[in-house]
């Protein structure tokens, strides 16, 4: 169960990276 916990946090994580990403960048395009 911890291990299915951590992957899914993982993932999680990994994909809140990527959206903060995307806008950042389009922030800094914006202006």
């Amino acid at each position: 169960v911890g291990l299915a916990i951590l992957a899914t946090e993982f993932i999680w994580a990994r994909n809140l990276l990527a959206t903060v990403k995307e806008r950042i960048e389009r922030i800094r395009k914006g202006n």
